[in-house]
């Protein structure tokens, strides 16, 4: 699972809302590795999960923290995905997280 902040009128929560479906994609420009994850994704406006997924440097965006009325979180659920990059490079790491290409 991943969870994401937003704001609920941005232009991906609003097509969020229209598809049930997003595409997440992770890129590591200084090894030409990406990993892109095709997924069912929802709106989660419950205070619960706003104060569970907050992250502390969305601050910035999101002063008043996960009680924003411009916060909501984005659960994305795992579907399909698929690593990038070149031929030798058979797995992309984001934040303690491992992508691997199956062979």
């Amino acid at each position: 699972m991943v969870h994401l902040g937003t704001s609920p009128g941005s232009r991906k929560a609003v097509d969020i809302g229209r598809t049930a479906s997003a595409l997440l994609v992770y890129q590591d420009d200084t090894r030409a590795r990406s990993v892109s994850l095709h997924r069912s994704a929802e709106l989660v406006r419950t205070p619960e999960a706003r104060r569970q997924w907050f992250m502390p440097a969305w601050r910035a965006f999101w002063p008043h923290g996960p009680d924003d009325d411009d916060f909501v979180v984005i659960h994305y659920a795992p579907h399909t995905g698929g690593v990038g990059g070149p031929a030798v490079h058979h797995s992309v790491a984001v934040r303690g997280a491992v992508w691997r290409r199956r062979h």
